[in-house]
């Protein structure tokens, strides 16, 4: 019985061994991985063994521009610095002037950062064609999107927004019809006129939304952008690891999902086919596409199959929706906590919609000029579009800062512009937490460094739908305005709102409840 101990006493002991000394190569080297900055001379944010900056964002229990925020100000004082997510070094810039360069530079930096490796992995057919696309292909789907959103093309369709922002106000009424006002969850208003606005702008269908908040399209968009735990994982790793993606990848987007846009867009098609109808929108230039496949740099049309068309009309709807519901529900919420702002707001509504008559026409929304100094605060507050920038570094090169610094960038390296804290930073905004509409009049813009403000992007990856975006928000503002009071009640949530961690695009933690009351006064002659 001895002679047996020995043996089972070794491979035991080889065992504790072999652990111990990985164990140790996995600190060694994670240490080595975590000094990646110091060794290139930069400054770099106190961060987790192993985890980095990833652990909340890992578990799903902060937003990235929260975690973003912890670096940027770790990093007061310089202007640029490294962090870790996990064993990635990135690089994050707080300079504007150096965020301004790298915007304007598509040669060593592309936004496909989240690009997963799919090949020989099945994957559901919106996420292959939204994500796993090359920079080139996606220069010539974006001109598509130059044309489908041009600032001419939404003049001509915004009588379609003047209908929406009518029927918002017919719901509403009806609403708080007897008792003169109603609590309300703006983000479900807002996502309820958002749905049909994009719906008969951009693709020419009735999707009810307004006056059916169990809408199919509504339920499926808001579905799809409403991340799970492990949704939220996979998302992570697209984004910051995309090589190792793959070995977690499952469908972004269920079944259903796909069915139905896809019955959505191949049903358009074939109704304008059928009836030789040239409809003036976006959709107009997807099925362009679809029959006789996307302008190349080669003059040689590259395919555009229906599942490309149904990817790009579920973005389209999908993210638009998104951006206009929460960028606008974030508005009003602020609107009912600053009566001042409101009312003022309100009156230049009053006196714009005297002078045209009563009609809410693009003309008239584009001379209410305090609505767009109103939206761009909000978006100051709670950059929907792009919280923070990660853009991934293509080619090798040095970045030149201020007072003669520079940094080697690293292709592979992730760079992060941390929009929402600069726009919170107290350099650039006095009082930045306070809701300040005046801060974008003309003369306040003039004094401002352009790479400080870019709530849409900036050069060739700037949001192309920025005006048609705008637009379709003010019609909704300024319908709501005409109409109706803003004012918090008891569920109100305190300013500023926080940010749900699960989502990328800014989105409020809690429900954004207050109180719409029919107005009490009109404006005098």
């Amino acid at each position: 019985m001895a002679s047996l101990a020995w043996p089972v006493f070794d491979v035991s002991l080889v065992t504790a061994a072999l652990s111990a000394l990985a164990l140790t190569l996995l600190v060694v080297g994670a240490h080595v991985a975590h000094n990646y900055w110091r060794r290139m001379g930069v400054v770099q944010a106190r961060s987790l063994l192993f985890l980095g900056h990833a652990g909340d964002l890992l578990l799903g229990a902060r937003n990235l521009c929260d975690v973003m925020d912890d670096v940027y100000h770790q990093l007061q004082g310089h202007p640029y610095g490294g962090f870790y997510m996990l064993d990635r070094p990135c690089l994050m810039l707080r300079d504007p002037d150096i965020i301004w360069k790298m915007k304007q530079d598509s040669e060593h930096y592309s936004r496909r950062a989240r690009k997963v490796q799919m090949k020989g992995i099945r994957v559901d057919p919106i996420s292959k064609h939204l994500f796993d696309v090359d920079d080139d292909r996606w220069r010539e789907v974006m001109e598509l999107y130059v044309k489908g959103f041009s600032p001419a093309r939404t003049e001509r369709l915004s009588c379609w927004l003047e209908q929406c922002g009518r029927g918002v106000q017919r719901a509403l009424s009806r609403r708080i019809q007897g008792v003169g006002w109603r609590d309300v969850d703006l983000l479900a208003v807002c996502s309820r006129f958002a749905t049909d606005s994009i719906g008969c702008c951009a693709f020419g269908i009735e999707c009810g939304a307004i006056d059916d908040p169990r809408s199919t399209y509504l339920q499926l968009a808001l579905k799809a952008m409403y991340p799970s735990r492990r949704k939220n994982f996979v998302e992570f790793l697209s984004m910051w690891h995309p090589e190792i993606a793959w070995i977690f990848f499952f469908d972004f987007f269920t079944r259903d999902t796909y069915d139905f846009f896809k019955g959505v867009a191949l049903g358009i098609l074939q109704y304008r086919q059928e009836n030789h109808l040239c409809r003036d929108d976006v959709m107009h230039e997807f099925l362009q596409a679809r029959l006789h496949g996307l302008a190349s740099e080669e003059n040689t049309p590259t395919k555009f199959s229906d599942d490309s068309l149904v990817a790009y009309v579920f973005a389209t709807f999908g993210f638009g929706l998104g951006i206009v519901a929460r960028a606008l529900s974030f508005c009003l919420y602020e609107l009912s906590l600053h009566t001042e702002v409101q009312t003022r707001a309100r009156q230049q509504v009053d006196a714009v919609l005297k002078a045209h008559g009563g009609q809410l026409s693009y003309e008239a929304i584009h001379e209410m000029t305090y609505l767009d100094m109103v939206l761009s605060e909000t978006l100051r507050l709670y950059p929907v579009v792009g919280g923070a920038f990660v853009e991934e570094c293509t080619q090798t090169h040095r970045l030149s800062g201020p007072g003669g610094s520079s940094i080697v960038v690293e292709a592979g390296t992730r760079v992060v512009a941390p929009l929402f804290s600069l726009l919170r930073d107290p350099r650039h905004f006095p009082e930045p937490l306070q809701f300040i509409p005046e801060r974008f009049s003309p003369e306040n813009r003039a004094g401002r460094h352009p790479g400080v403000y870019i709530p849409y992007g900036e050069g060739q990856r700037r949001c192309v739908a920025e005006d048609f975006s705008k637009t379709t928000m003010k019609f909704g503002l300024a319908s709501l305005l005409e109409q109706f009071e803003l004012s918090p009640c008891s569920r109100t949530p305190n300013r500023p709102a926080k940010l749900h961690p699960q989502i990328h695009l800014l989105t409020p933690r809690e429900t954004l409840w207050v109180r719409v009351s029919q107005r009490a006064w009109l404006s005098c002659d």
